[in-house]
């Protein structure tokens, strides 16, 4: 039903506590049922008593519902305004996914060009991560802010934080997945070929674990038909160079196990 619910159906069919996870305390477990019996009130709600709530009384699962049953109404204003309502506070709820409403919050705001927004979301999520999850996303969190910097224009900054992840981990075929994307969207055909070069060669030197191979090559293709290189006026120079150095540096030797990563917000129940 509800896409940031983490084990809501559970609780609704369950007497006790058996299929839930064995480090879940007791507290969380009421905490999770006291929350659904609250879902559960304002699922009965009609339309007009959603628009009439005051999202000052409701406490981050109930936003989240709120939120949900908005979007369905067509009103993605006020569903943005009660998920940035969670992004900024300071509760932790047993139910929420919160690493999901800051991805819907950062998208919207990115989907709306509003950069400075979607960055500043970007960079709590980072927080919350860090906070909650122990950096468990840390890469995947860097990577999507360096992209923000990079859409709204700023290149200098997107290559600080780039050339950040590139040290510390050169193997990461992600990175330059993201890179190719991104430059290749923007029209910048030379960056995001050098790009989509770099992930070939990791995907050839550790044997593709992460199936890239055929989506770099893909982009290289679109680059080419893309060509709008004409865009390296909205660079610095000096900026566009660091940028090339960057994604034509050798590789180092490759790690003894690639490793895969992805997002991962299970422990974004947890209360931490």
């Amino acid at each position: 039903m509800f896409k940031y619910q983490s084990m809501t159906d559970d609780v609704k069919e369950l007497s006790n506590r058996a299929l839930l996870p064995p480090d879940m305390t007791q507290a969380e477990f009421d905490a999770m049922v006291q929350e659904v019996q609250k879902e559960k009130a304002l699922l009965r709600l009609s339309d007009r008593q959603i628009l009439a709530l005051n999202f000052d009384e409701l406490d981050d699962w109930e936003l989240v519902v709120v939120a949900e049953r908005l979007e369905s109404m067509g009103r993605r204003d006020l569903w943005l305004e009660a998920l940035k309502r969670v992004c900024r506070s300071s509760e932790r709820n047993v139910m929420v996914c919160y690493g999901d409403v800051y991805s819907d919050v950062v998208n919207e705001l990115r989907h709306q060009g509003d950069y400075e927004q979607a960055i500043f979301y970007q960079k709590l999520a980072i927080e919350e991560d860090q906070k909650h999850c122990d950096g468990m996303n840390a890469a995947v969190n860097k990577r999507d802010l360096g992209e923000l910097y990079i859409e709204a224009g700023d290149y200098e900054k997107g290559l600080e934080i780039f050339t950040e992840i590139v040290q510390q981990d050169p193997w990461d075929a992600w990175t330059y997945n993201s890179l190719a994307i991104t430059y290749c969207i923007l029209g910048f055909s030379e960056l995001a070929t050098l790009a989509a070069q770099k992930g070939i060669a990791i995907g050839k030197a550790t044997k593709d674990p992460e199936h890239l191979l055929e989506q770099f090559r893909e982009l290289i293709d679109d680059a080419k038909h893309r060509s709008f290189d004409t865009k390296r006026k909205q660079i610095a120079p000096e900026t566009y160079e660091k940028w090339k150095e960057l994604l034509s540096c050798p590789l180092p030797h490759p790690p003894a196990e690639p490793k895969k990563q992805g997002r991962d917000w299970s422990c974004s129940w947890n209360l931490g």
